[in-house]
Order: C-alpha cells, then sequence, then structure tokens
C-alpha cells in the first residue's frame, strides 16, 4: 500500500474509534529498524494503554499471527490486540 493509502487506513480507524467513545490516537512510521522495535518503542512513548495492530495470518488456522505481531504479543508491557486481515 501507498503510504496514502496507509493514512487513510488509519485516520478511518480513528474516525471509528471517536464514534463509539474511544480517546485513540495513531501515527504512521517509516524506518530502517525493526518493526517490531519500532511498535514497542512507540507504545512506551505515548505511554499506551493498548496497542492494536492489523496482522497478517497464516493460511492454516494453526499459523496464527505474523512473526511482528508475535514479537509485539510477548514483549509488550500493556495488552496487544491484533486484527486479523
Amino acid at each position: 500500500e501507498s503510504r496514502k493509502q496507509q493514512k487513510c487506513h488509519l485516520e478511518s480507524w480513528l474516525r471509528f474509534c471517536k464514534t463509539k467513545g474511544v480517546k485513540a490516537t495513531g501515527t504512521l512510521y517509516t524506518s530502517s529498524g525493526l518493526v517490531s522495535d519500532m511498535i514497542l518503542q512507540a507504545a512506551e512513548k505515548h505511554q499506551a494503554d493498548l496497542v492494536i495492530m492489523a496482522s497478517q495470518w497464516g493460511k492454516l488456522s494453526h499459523e496464527g499471527a505474523g512473526s511482528i505481531t508475535k514479537k509485539v504479543i510477548r514483549a509488550a508491557t500493556v495488552p496487544v490486540l491484533a486484527v486479523k486481515y
């Protein structure tokens, strides 16, 4: 996806959260670092209560979430909600 499409998806989720009375913020990051580390650092920096992330899941039900999602779930100090897409 292009950065413009990613921004559109993020803004859509933030609007949805607002309609449900959920205070949410979101930021798109671009970096050459490990994605899982960037997510964990952002959660800490913003004092997140919850990390919500879209995750690609394996074709077989036992494969579960992708490797980045698994790393974040294992290392996060706050709950992580992984949304399958």
